[in-house]
């Protein structure tokens, strides 16, 4: 795991991680993320469960029934963290509290 001190804002400039708030930053089909400094990277199947949490944040509503993510996602497993399991990377992310249920059956990334 490869730890960020800075991110391009952009604009041209690199802003030190530690003055962003929520830093959570992605690539196009988030199978590049990286979040509180740290970069993760994400098979298909646990990149389609970030981003679907991520839109379900970024539209206000961040909790996500755990069998209606697993369908809009396309896996066969009936857990969520059977998505994160398989892959170094997906169990360090699950392991870190990037993804968090606030309830049983119930699942938001964490920012």
């Amino acid at each position: 795991m490869k730890k960020i001190y800075s991110v391009f804002t952009g604009t041209g400039s690199y802003v030190p991680t530690k003055q962003i708030k929520n830093d959570f930053f992605h690539s196009p089909d988030y199978a590049s993320v990286t979040w509180k400094g740290n970069q993760y990277t994400f098979s298909p199947l646990q990149a389609a469960a970030i981003k679907y949490l991520h839109e379900a944040y970024q539209n206000g509503t961040p909790d996500c029934n755990q069998a209606s993510l697993l369908v809009e996602i396309g896996s066969n497993s009936n857990q969520v963290w059977h998505v994160f399991k398989d892959k170094k990377q997906g169990q360090k992310a699950w392991n870190d509290g990037l993804i968090i249920s606030t309830r049983k059956g119930i699942f938001r990334i964490n920012l």
